[in-house]
């Protein structure tokens, strides 16, 4: 069977079987190329190697690339990256899609496709603070902390490198695509509830797409890329982010950072690993003058300090007696902070006074937490 030929015969399988992603794969273009090294797809199109497709094992895996490829067009993966490591970020699409697939057993997906069920059911945010955090502990441990994190993704077999391809697109460009996935997610979707088989998780995509939530990843962002501009307002809730950009590095609007981690031994490593991960990306994005790191149980057991121009080493978490966040507030109101960020579980005394900082809370239960806290509930 030639090398088209066997594209398009799982191109047409997809056509056939599968009324959601079927309409959604007629709308793009695939195109051969040995510029790619297996598969992967730019806005709009996907490209493949017709070398390494010949590779796999039969029809079902090319269908399976196919509809991984076409899955990062209408969640809009690309648009999504937000000055994120590019290998990162596409592997922790990679985990989220392949997880979708499998468990719809749409295909079968080849041997060099990543899949953890430790990622079941989580954003790619979430995913991608996880991944970060355990890369750069693997660069700290390799005596390489200075090096490239995509260099130290676990499982990583070299067959993924780009997935998710770098083209510059305008800001036109943007909202022109944008309007172009919306239009076929809503096309599809009703086409595939006519056929009353719409793929599970599309219809929250369909919803996601139209009415974006706000979650705590975007929500911290948000709040310390304010604090950089010097235009935050504590009191104020933005309750709807319509996009994100990440500021000029050149030079800093913003004073020091201080992250306060619980290590009580009730907030889990992975809670840790996701809100550290996803300070550490934002300290290397704004450029504060200084990150201090204070891991606290019923005191303060450890400290970590980055200067500014320094690279954020793996946070390394430190502690495990009972819970008393007051200590480590107090500590942290000594050096006149922009921002405080703590990760807790909420089950602490807490002071009865607000700080003379502005706090965030990332609370990984549903624990009171005080009234002059941002409070972002972590897995919501």
């Amino acid at each position: 069977m030639g090398k088209i030929t066997r594209v398009q015969q799982a191109r047409a399988r997809v056509m056939v079987s599968q009324p959601f992603y079927g309409p959604c794969l007629a709308s793009t273009k695939d195109i051969a190329t040995e510029q790619v090294k297996t598969a992967g797809t730019d806005y709009r199109n996907i490209y493949w190697n017709p070398v390494w497709v010949e590779t796999l094992t039969d029809i079902l895996e090319v269908i399976f690339v196919f509809v991984h490829e076409i899955c990062h067009i209408i969640m809009r993966h690309n648009l999504r990256i937000n000055g994120r490591h590019r290998k990162v970020w596409n592997h922790a699409c990679d985990y989220v899609i392949n997880w979708m697939l499998v468990q719809a057993k749409i295909g079968r997906m080849p041997k060099c496709g990543l899949i953890d069920k430790r990622f079941a059911n989580m954003a790619e945010e979430q995913v991608y603070a996880i991944l970060m955090a355990e890369a750069k502990e693997r660069m700290e441990n390799a005596g390489d902390p200075n090096g490239d994190p995509g260099d130290y993704l676990n499982g990583d077999n070299g067959d993924l490198e780009g997935d998710l391809m770098d083209v510059h697109i305008t800001p036109e460009e943007r909202a022109q695509i944008e309007g172009e996935v919306k239009e076929l997610l809503q096309s599809a979707a009703t086409l595939a509830k006519l056929a009353g088989s719409l793929p599970a998780g599309i219809e929250r995509l369909l919803d996601e797409l139209l009415h974006p939530p706000v979650t705590w990843e975007e929500e911290l962002r948000e709040f310390m890329t304010r604090a950089v501009r010097n235009e935050v307002s504590w009191s104020r809730r933005n309750r709807r982010i319509v996009d994100f950009f990440w500021p000029d590095k050149a030079g800093h609007g913003m004073g020091e950072v201080i992250f306060i981690g619980d290590t009580s031994g009730s907030v889990s490593n992975d809670d840790l690993k996701k809100v550290g991960g996803c300070v550490m990306d934002v300290f290397s994005a704004t450029n504060p003058e200084r990150l201090r790191i204070l891991w606290a149980d019923h005191g303060v057991a450890a400290r970590e300090v980055y200067e500014e121009g320094e690279e954020p080493s793996f946070l390394k978490p430190a502690g495990g007696g009972g819970t008393d966040m007051r200590i480590p507030m107090a500590e942290a109101e000594e050096h006149n902070p922009a921002v405080v960020i703590m990760v807790t579980d909420g089950y602490t005394p807490w002071p009865d006074e607000a700080p003379p900082y502005p706090f965030i809370v990332c609370c990984t239960t549903d624990a009171k937490c005080p009234d002059y806290a941002r409070v972002l509930r972590i897995g919501e």
